[in-house]
């Protein structure tokens, strides 16, 4: 019998790209029980910058009329990710992010997104996935309009181009906690219905959800003005209005309470971006950890009650997962699985399908023999 809740992570919660691996990070993603990745761009680039000699590139314009030598590394990169996560049985839940794309003021700069977005639909297409996720601007407001008609209108263009696709290829559209005019979930489930598009929808996150109607870090208590009436009011919305037709995948964190106002002289303050920005760069959780104090529990269950039933996925970011070292993904790794494995039973998921919480130890070998049928690939993880 299948999963009804499938858990899934993203591939920078396992530590960002700068300093680790993207092979090594699907590798334990596969050892610790995860069933789909979300793809984060900078590990595509990373990939690209390092490919094995058994990935050769094509000729610029191979890929298309007139790709760059550049464009055709990060194709290749993109089918050497596939291979990896079809040897792991992982699936391509999503390429994310395509960032700061609605309501740009400069139209010539509009059209330049709409030919990135013609690339990205590529190499979504060589990972294997139908799905790519917008997350809402964070642009300064001087260089996206809050107009919400352009804004869906330039939504919309995205979604008619993705329905011109064979297969068709979807679009998630997320409310970030920080985003300079969408910024509720509200806002966002809204503009999916104006598109109305059915390969346009949305993606839920606890954390950016939350961190809006909720949380406010740079608050000395860690909250805003009826904050529980606020977000007991918002839980409920999702209760009643979500068609789950239209929820593409939900994303699960916390976040953890600051000992401090994040405001200036706290150590994750920066003058060129918002509190709740820099929060969720440097001290998101993984759902149940200690030290997190959003409702995380309560808008899941919200968004199950509604109807939805599919990808869970962890999307974390952390001053943990931005430092080297071969021990951090490994300790990521762990901290997820031990975390879904809370989450799960504490939703009452999957009850006669929940992995064996042994497994880790005992597909170690056989994750490390699948992944060396990849030509190139060489794990650097510790067992």
């Amino acid at each position: 019998m299948a999963r009804e809740y499938i858990p899934a992570i993203a591939t920078q919660s396992l530590g960002r790209a700068a300093h680790h691996r993207l092979e090594d990070k699907l590798l334990l993603c596969s050892r610790y029980g995860f069933k789909a990745v979300e793809i984060f761009f900078e590990d595509l680039e990373s990939v690209a910058r390092s490919l094995p000699k058994s990935y050769p590139l094509q000729p610029e314009g191979a890929s298309f009329a007139n790709s760059s030598c550049w464009q055709e590394q990060l194709v290749a990169a993109a089918s050497y990710t596939h291979d990896l996560c079809v040897q792991g049985n992982l699936e391509v839940l999503c390429l994310q992010p395509f960032m700061n794309y609605e309501g740009l003021r400069d139209r010539n700069l509009h059209q330049a997104r709409i030919q990135e977005i013609h690339f990205w639909i590529l190499l979504a297409k060589r990972l294997n996935t139908d799905l790519i996720q917008v997350p809402s601007s964070i642009l300064p407001a001087s260089e996206c309009t809050a107009d919400r008609k352009k804004i869906v209108a330039d939504l919309r263009e995205l979604a008619d181009i993705g329905l011109q696709q064979n297969p068709v290829i979807r679009f998630s559209y997320e409310a970030l906690s920080f985003g300079t005019h969408i910024n509720l979930w509200e806002d966002a489930w809204d503009i999916v219905n104006e598109v109305s598009r059915s390969n346009f929808g949305t993606c839920l996150d606890t954390f950016n959800l939350a961190g809006r109607a909720y949380a406010d870090p740079a608050a000395p208590s860690g909250l805003n003005p009826n904050a529980d009436e606020i977000i007991k009011q918002s839980i409920n919305r999702l209760r009643t209005q979500l068609d789950p037709a239209k929820v593409f995948y939900v994303e699960a964190c916390d976040g953890k309470r600051l000992e401090a106002p994040l405001v200036d002289g706290h150590p994750f303050y920066n003058p060129c971006q918002p509190a709740r920005m820099s929060w969720s760069r440097n001290a998101r959780l993984f759902p149940l950890e200690e030290g997190g104090y959003l409702p995380v529990c309560e808008i899941l269950q919200s968004i199950c009650d509604a109807g939805y039933k599919g990808y869970i996925s962890f999307e974390f970011f952390s001053q943990s997962a931005n430092v080297a070292g071969p021990a951090v993904p490994l300790d990521l790794a762990k901290r997820a699985k031990l975390s879904w494995d809370k989450l799960e039973k504490k939703m009452g998921w999957n009850k006669t399908q929940s992995i064996n919480r042994g497994m880790a130890k005992e597909v170690v070998a056989d994750i490390h023999l699948v992944h060396h049928q990849v030509p190139g690939y060489q794990p650097h993880i510790a067992a």
